[in-house]
């Protein structure tokens, strides 16, 4: 079970930081992630009213039916949302620098720009030279 007390911004920054430590100067990192644009393009008021998205912190609880070896069931968590101007000043922050984004949607990636309804946005970064 995710830990739902869990601040997700710390999260980000402890795998951010993790992943700066194993990569090599000016070595590159592909990085996607779900577009917030399209979830605040979607929300409906009654999921800010329930708790279940705060448009103030970008932070969502979902559940999703989940099946992984032979075992199924419910699975809930919790995620820190980001628009591509955050992704990109997260990544800065933790020493890795943006090359390019682009957008993204499983079946549909390609070298073109962010559109706002797609599933995800890949980055391309390199960790700043020492």
């Amino acid at each position: 079970m995710a830990d739902l007390e869990a601040d997700p911004a710390e999260h980000d920054g402890a795998v951010l930081r993790g992943i700066f430590g194993a990569l090599k100067p000016a070595a590159r990192l592909v990085l996607t992630t779900p577009n917030g644009y399209r979830r605040i393009r979607e929300i409906a008021a009654e999921e800010v009213a329930s708790g279940m998205f705060d448009p103030a912190t970008m932070v969502q609880l979902r559940t999703d039916e989940f099946a992984v070896g032979g075992a199924a069931g419910p699975m809930r968590y919790k995620e820190r949302l980001y628009i591509l101007p955050e992704l990109i000043a997260l990544l800065s922050e933790h020493g890795l620098e943006v090359e390019h984004a682009w957008g993204g949607t499983a079946g549909r990636w390609g070298r073109r720009p962010l559109e706002l309804d797609e599933i995800e946005m890949m980055v391309v970064a390199r960790r700043a030279p020492k």
